[in-house]
Order: structure tokens, then C-alpha cells, then sequence
């Protein structure tokens, strides 16, 4: 005997929305992406260094600085598409030598924890994705959206302008 997913199934297209809402909602339909499957895991992903605290940001300004490289933080919550579709591409751009060299790649979720929120606060933070680009002096440039190509444009800019000074 088979044994239907829901309750309410019925002939409906509602129903049968519903009951494919809740398939992928569960993980269970073929290609549907879940949050587990896209979000990062604790250490990082690549190059990019997993922040979640103003203690840790700190101390990547300190590394960055130490290591005479430009600290470009991305700034995303768990729940945003664009933060996620960027993300990959972000993870490419660390691991991508040549930038690597210049440039120390790390990422905070802002909506983590009271003390990434108040951060997020601290910094004014109307929109995300957001990339901070972050000397000892403090914030040189920033950058807003998920589009790739422009990201490792700025990325690029940014990093020359900062091997310059």
C-alpha cells in the first residue's frame, strides 16, 4: 500500500503544490538545493576565513595587516539567495593566487550570533552581501550585490591601489 506524503493530498493543483513544497522543503525531490547543502562549514571554505566575532574580525585585521595585505570581509546572513549564489565565486577568488598574494578573504554571518548583529549595527549594514575592504587605518572601500564579475573587479582595484600606498 502506498502511503501519501500529506494529509490533504487530493486532485487539487494546491494540493499538489503543496505536497511538492513540502518534498523539497524535506530535501527529497531531485537538484533541490537545501540550506545545509550551500551553507559553509565552520573552518571555511578555501581560503576564506569563517569569522563570528568582533574579537576574530579584529584579529583578521591584525593578520592581514601583519601579512601587508588588504582584508576584504564579506558580510551576508544565513538566509540571503544573493549571499549564497556569490559565495562560490567569493571561495574561487581566495584560492585564485594572484589575489590571494594582495588580498586575505574572510566572511561573517551577521545575523549569527547578538554580537555579528551588533556589528552589523556598528557598521551600518543596510544591505547584503556587502564586502568590506578593511586596512589597519580602517575601511578603504566597500563593495554591494552578487554580481561576480564586478566583485573581483573591485577586488582587483582595491588590491592595487592598496599595493601602491
Amino acid at each position: 500500500m502506498m502511503m501519501r506524503p500529506h494529509s490533504l493530498l487530493s486532485s487539487s493543483k494546491t494540493n499538489q503544490r503543496l505536497v511538492r513544497h513540502h518534498a523539497r522543503a524535506r530535501g527529497r525531490s531531485g537538484g533541490v538545493i537545501t540550506r545545509a547543502s550551500v551553507d559553509p562549514q565552520p573552518g571555511g571554505d578555501g581560503a576564506v576565513i569563517q569569522l563570528g566575532s568582533p574579537e576574530e574580525y579584529n584579529d583578521a585585521v591584525s593578520k592581514a595587516s601583519t601579512e601587508n595585505k588588504i582584508l576584504c570581509v564579506m558580510i551576508s546572513t544565513k538566509t540571503c539567495g544573493p549571499c549564497k549564489f556569490v559565495y562560490p565565486k567569493f571561495v574561487d577568488f581566495a584560492d585564485d593566487g594572484a589575489l590571494n598574494e594582495r588580498v586575505l578573504f574572510a566572511k561573517i554571518y551577521g545575523d549569527a550570533s547578538t554580537e555579528t548583529r551588533g556589528l552589523m549595527k556598528e557598521w551600518g549594514v543596510k544591505a547584503v552581501p556587502l564586502f568590506r575592504f578593511v586596512d589597519d587605518s580602517g575601511v578603504v572601500d566597500t563593495y554591494t550585490g552578487s554580481n561576480a564579475d564586478g566583485l573581483k573587479k573591485k577586488i582587483g582595484e582595491v588590491a592595487s591601489e592598496f599595493a601602491k600606498a
